[in-house]
């Protein structure tokens, strides 16, 4: 394989191993023509002696290569030497492959192009690279565009996106597909990867199947052989005792998912009844309508999830009648994960239930069991290095949103007077409010947050669910039954991405509304932000605990992740529209943050200042009162 970058491409972090990459220098005004003269000569020199076939193809097409025998074998019947296959496509009079889904070549169609490429180049310096080899093969050796688009898939319409679509049927358009294109985002190349290799596990599993049976006859013949019985006897034994195991157990390997960084971290998209909330978008929220993949998979949970509940109660007249909360990911050892909480009713009853189920590699969907729990506390531990306005208001916004919501507060207080100041505005408020469930603690010793968390989960009992909290958070009241109903004892973490607000005076309109839109312009997700997420104190104390030892910003939040993932927890990651934190001024200096740390707390401070086009405004208008600061 060479990867071919652009010179101005850093691609030390892409590819430890530099031999499979290439630069590209484009030296004209039509770079592509230029680019594909560089990869055809680098083609030709270094590899034309010991390959027979050249797939050009750009990176945003996925490559089967468990078809590639069946195209070779297309090619064959075709009984040519010159070989130039694709997915045919035509500008003006010139007929081509086109490179969206790869162009096929033999080496000997490679060295007669080399041969001719300078009068190649005189023809087509007007044409993209693809219509220009069209044109070279056309006019130097008479050979068209080989169309073979069953294998070389243009998939505009993004059909293959959609799980329900690659798997409703083993004879679909994908399943032979040698490339397919455009696939633009990670989580498309990574299911249409599991997809194909879910098809050959499904072939290999029916080799193994025919295997195993001829074995168990040659077993069951053995004894009339003279052979070494003790042998025969054991490894017969063996495989009789393996036959009663599922076929699929006894082939597959347990797999652990893995990732490098923690941005890399598997996550799940939120849906509500209009909006998708996705971390990895540009845009914070997209409606659903907008999005025809994403709104052909709703309709079939919301569909089978209505199904499921009609068997549950035994009412087949239970009809979905609102969406409280939705999850959507695609997980690429087990399939399409959906989880539906949603409101069902017919005229005598309505009931809010949670639904999950699973769309795993094959043509069906099957309903898994999940909690469903809305009566438990939900314990906000909230440290306070001092008692100032932002507390206050943070208080005010819990008497506004919470009291009917079974929450219990515990705020960790540090130095004396605050401590003595804040417990008596709480007597006060638990007072006036009597279902008021406020606990003021005193912290020990020099601020930080770790120890201000690990203190306050110390006061609560084991089986007792927990929220690491910040002041400087708004929370929405449904976030509560979020954090309930995806954390489970022993089992799962919910590990929210919150809602960054950018620096207030860059929004002064917007901020000024009570009721904030989401977009790009106002915040973004949080998705390099772990502090705050919801755990049972028993799985906190399971993993050990944060560690309380740690000064200054950032970096226990980290180290506590590494364990809960260490120690075989699911983290349940997803964005929640209920969690916003608000802006504030964020000390980067050495006396506040570990040296080791700086680096990532100024790149926090940065990406919380603004979106890039606004702040581009922002720079435009400044420059244009002070041209001097170009300069």
């Amino acid at each position: 394989m060479a990867v071919f970058l652009s010179n101005n491409t850093n691609n030390s972090q892409l590819y430890t191993d530099r031999s499979f990459v290439t630069e590209l220098r484009p030296e004209t005004y039509y770079p592509s023509l230029n680019e594909i003269v560089h990869v055809l000569h680098h083609l030709y020199e270094n590899y034309a002696r010991n390959y027979e076939y050249f797939l050009i193809i750009s990176d945003n097409a996925y490559v089967n290569m468990y078809s590639f025998e069946d195209v070779i074998h297309k090619l064959a019947q075709e009984n040519e030497e010159l070989i130039y296959a694709g997915f045919s496509k035509s500008f003006g009079l010139h007929e081509f492959c086109g490179a969206d889904s790869g162009v096929l070549i033999s080496v000997q169609t490679l060295s007669k192009v080399i041969e001719n490429i300078n009068n190649c180049i005189g023809w087509s310096k007007r044409y993209y690279w693809d219509v220009m080899l069209g044109q070279c093969l056309r006019k130097t050796l008479g050979i068209k565009c080989l169309n073979i688009s069953r294998y070389f898939l243009n998939d505009d319409q993004h059909q293959s996106l959609s799980p329900a679509v690659l798997w409703s049927s083993n004879n679909s358009i994908y399943s032979s597909a040698f490339s397919v294109s455009p696939v633009t985002t990670y989580d498309h190349m990574n299911l249409l990867h599991y997809y194909y290799n879910s098809l050959q596990m499904k072939r290999y599993l029916a080799k193994a199947e025919s295997l195993r049976k001829i074995v168990h006859y040659t077993c069951e013949e053995l004894s009339h052989f003279a052979f070494d019985h003790q042998t025969v006897t054991k490894d017969c034994e063996n495989i009789a005792r393996d036959i009663s195991k599922p076929l699929y157990e006894r082939y597959r390997k347990k797999q652990t998912q893995k990732w490098r960084r923690y941005d890399m971290m598997p996550s799940w998209d939120y849906f509500d009844a209009e909006n998708i909330y996705a971390g990895h978008k540009t845009e914070p929220s997209v409606q659903i309508s907008d999005d025809r993949v994403a709104s052909t998979d709703i309709e079939m949970v919301t569909s089978v999830a209505e199904t499921v509940v009609q068997e549950k109660y035994q009412l087949p007249d239970l009809k979905l009648t609102a969406v409280i909360n939705g999850y959507m990911r695609q997980n690429v050892l087990k399939g399409s994960e959906y989880i539906l909480d949603a409101q069902f009713g017919n005229s005598k009853l309505i009931v809010n239930d949670r639904v999950r189920l699973l769309q795993p590699f094959l043509p069906n969907v099957t309903a898994q069991v999940d909690k469903d729990d809305l009566s438990e506390v939900v314990n906000v531990i909230v440290p306070i290095s001092n008692s100032n306005g932002k507390c206050i208001k943070f208080i005010q916004t819990y008497l506004k949103k919470s009291l009917k919501n079974s929450i219990h507060l515990i705020l960790i207080v540090y130095k004396k007077t605050d401590f003595e100041k804040m417990r008596e505005k709480v007597n006060k408020i638990t007072t006036k409010y009597k279902r008021a469930s406020i606990t003021v603690v005193k912290g020990k010793g020099r601020f930080s947050r770790a120890k201000a968390l690990h203190q306050g989960i110390s006061t609560l009992k084991r089986s007792d669910l927990a929220f690491f909290c910040d002041v400087d958070l708004n929370i929405e009241s449904h976030f509560y039954d979020r954090c309930r109903r995806n954390t489970i004892q022993g089992s799962q973490v919910y590990l929210p991405s919150v809602v960054k607000l950018y620096n207030p005076k860059l929004y002064t309109k917007v901020h000024h509304s009570s009721n904030l839109p989401l977009n790009r312009q106002t915040g973004h997700w949080g998705s390099y932000n772990y502090g705050m997420l919801c755990i049972y104190k028993s799985d906190y104390l399971y993993v050990g605990g944060l560690n309380i030892r740690m000064r200054g910003w950032g970096g226990e939040d980290l180290d506590f992740l590494q364990r809960l993932k260490s120690k075989g927890l699911v983290l349940f990651r997803a964005p929640d529209k209920g969690l916003i934190h608000h802006w504030h001024e964020r000390d980067c200096s050495t006396r506040s943050v570990r040296r080791h740390m700086k680096s990532h707390c100024e790149s926090n401070k940065i990406e919380a200042l603004g979106d890039r086009r606004t702040l581009a405004r922002y720079i435009f208008n400044l420059t244009e009162t002070k041209p001097s600061l170009l300069l």
